[in-house]
């Protein structure tokens, strides 16, 4: 690999971007999930200029885990990414020993402007890039059809609301079901959204 990036590899075998911790354009944290190399450890992160190790969640008990480190990134593409306004990496981007996999998505105009900017950094393998989805994710939803139809119920009739404009006994009247299942299924909704 002929990026500046390159020396992480040295350090560690496997990085995998988990999520933003903060955004800016002069100050991105990140979550990352990393497999460090025989007698490396986190804070030899900070001997790259593009990195500060901010703090490390997670250290591992066992050989197959990885550590959660909370790290700040100044790099030239992911400063520009941040600036768009637009465009995010997404979970799931990677460095390892194949080579870094930075996938992000924004609006058509945004990705061209920083996939232009990979492409002078870099001269990736291979570039692709993909539209924001803004269709519905129903389907996928961590909610099943019933839960949703109930979760909008109760939301239509104000159960969300501070204060609640309904109560659970009225919401089970009107829906012809038991005031503790309905309660147990709300809780379970709501157990799940958090």
């Amino acid at each position: 690999m002929e990026t500046d990036i390159a020396p992480l590899l040295d350090i560690v075998n496997q990085l995998e971007f988990l999520a933003y911790i903060k955004r800016t354009p002069r100050d991105i944290r990140i979550l990352l999930k990393a497999s460090f190399k025989p007698g490396k450890k986190p804070e030899d992160l900070n001997s790259l200029y593009f990195l500060e190790l901010i703090d490390i969640h997670h250290t591992p008990e066992g050989k197959d885990e990885s550590y959660v480190v909370n790290l700040k990134i100044t790099h030239p593409l992911s400063n520009l990414n941040a600036r768009t306004g637009g465009t995010t990496a997404i979970p799931g981007c990677r460095l390892d020993g194949e080579g870094l996999t930075y996938i992000i998505q924004g609006p058509p105009l945004k990705l061209r402007l920083v996939s232009t900017l990979a492409r002078l950094i870099s001269q990736p393998d291979r570039i692709s890039a993909r539209s924001l989805d803004f269709n519905s994710n129903l389907d996928r939803s961590v909610l099943n059809t019933k839960q949703l139809k109930l979760a909008k119920f109760a939301y239509d009739r104000g159960y969300f609301d501070i204060p609640k404009r309904v109560r659970i006994s009225d919401l089970a009247t009107e829906v012809g079901l038991a005031r503790a299942t309905i309660s147990e299924h709300l809780a379970r909704i709501e157990s799940i959204l958090m």
